[in-house]
């Protein structure tokens, strides 16, 4: 069971002691204090480290006056943010993600164990038993076995989706009871989890509610030290936030994830020494494409000593835009097909 809920309100009154006591040089009070709320900031451990590390003992070994070593450090604290606490204590509070939770949680991690225990001979049935499940009735498309189960350090949540829907099934007979019995009490939450609407609030929330306590439960008595995971924790929230929020599917992130293909697309032709460098690179030529295509003007100059001028790109240049598949490609299909007169070219 979730234990008192905390608020912002109160964190940032642990928070702000802290920092009042370790501006006073009280350093045991504050490791007592966050012991004892169990509230950790790693943002303004930052600033507390540094206000511990003005000494409070002069070169020559003797003590420093109380009143001088106050003085250092709240000159320290001046120089410190307005707000040198987490910034997320200034966002009201936000719901459990699903993505994260669930599929990035615990079907990755459950996942990662049941094909850890296999040997060869059991991989290669899990890869047959995948592609050869007949999913139709799930919705989804064929099954990639060796993908699942090959890669399966580094599958998608689209991917989890798949497995968290077919798992207790495929992996029967090749894990433990225990652990078989904490995927189908993971299956029946998963169920629930994915609702779309919610006609009785109250009956919904009670049997979400059963269904996470039983999945803690079995997996409790399968393995504990799953519970180092904070998201053992987080998950307890969940029927509190969609009271209050709604759904839970209304609000989870795999649609924006989504996404995040258009960015890997651009990392194609790297050798992932520097993607983020390689990926800005790429969509900065994209960028000076699109600007020239579209008649954007620039300064360029035929030679090092020749005073640079205002032009553009030549006719030729711009009747691309009359391409109505290189528009769509370059992401400039939203914008009207335009046929530029040959021989058009300005300089200035």
């Amino acid at each position: 069971m979730c234990g008192q809920p905390r608020s912002p309100e109160a964190t940032l009154s642990t928070l702000q002691e802290a920092l009042k006591l370790t501006l006073e040089g009280f350093t045991a009070k504050v490791d007592n204090l966050f012991t004892e709320t169990g509230v950790k900031d790693k943002f303004l451990m930052h600033f507390i480290d540094r206000i511990r590390s003005v000494s409070d003992v002069k070169p020559d070994g003797t003590d420093r006056a109380a009143d001088e070593v106050l003085a250092d450090r709240l000159q320290l604290f001046q120089q410190f943010p307005e707000f040198p606490y987490n910034p997320a204590l200034r966002i009201p509070d936000t719901p459990v993600e699903i993505l994260h939770v669930l599929l990035l949680g615990f079907v990755k991690y459950l996942w990662r164990d049941a094909v850890s225990r296999q040997d060869v001979e059991g991989k290669e049935l899990l890869k047959t038993r995948l592609s050869s499940l007949d999913v139709r009735g799930l919705g989804l498309s064929r099954l990639r076995g060796h993908t699942l189960v090959q890669y399966a350090g580094s599958l998608t949540g689209g991917d989890f989706r798949s497995i968290i829907q077919v798992g207790p099934l495929v992996l029967h007979g090749l894990v433990p009871k225990g652990l078989l019995t904490v995927w189908q009490a993971l299956g029946r939450m998963a169920a629930l989890v994915y609702q779309p609407s919610i006609p009785d609030i109250d009956e919904y929330c009670d049997r979400l509610t059963s269904a996470i306590q039983s999945f803690l439960e079995v997996t409790a008595l399968w393995n504990p030290n799953w519970f180092n995971k904070p998201k053992f924790h987080v998950i307890l929230h969940l029927p509190v936030h969609i009271r209050r929020f709604g759904p839970a599917v209304l609000y989870a992130t795999e649609t924006f994830e989504s996404y995040n293909h258009v960015i890997r697309t651009r990392s194609i032709h790297s050798n992932r020494h520097a993607p983020s460098l390689d990926i800005a690179n790429a969509f900065s030529h994209m960028h000076a494409v699109r600007h020239l295509i579209s008649g954007g003007w620039f300064m360029w100059s035929k030679t090092d000593s020749d005073p640079p001028q205002m032009t553009t790109a030549g006719s030729a240049i711009q009747a691309s835009r009359g391409d109505a598949v290189l528009m769509k490609l370059m992401g400039m299909a939203g914008l009207p097909l335009i046929t530029v007169e040959k021989g058009e070219h300005h300089a200035h």
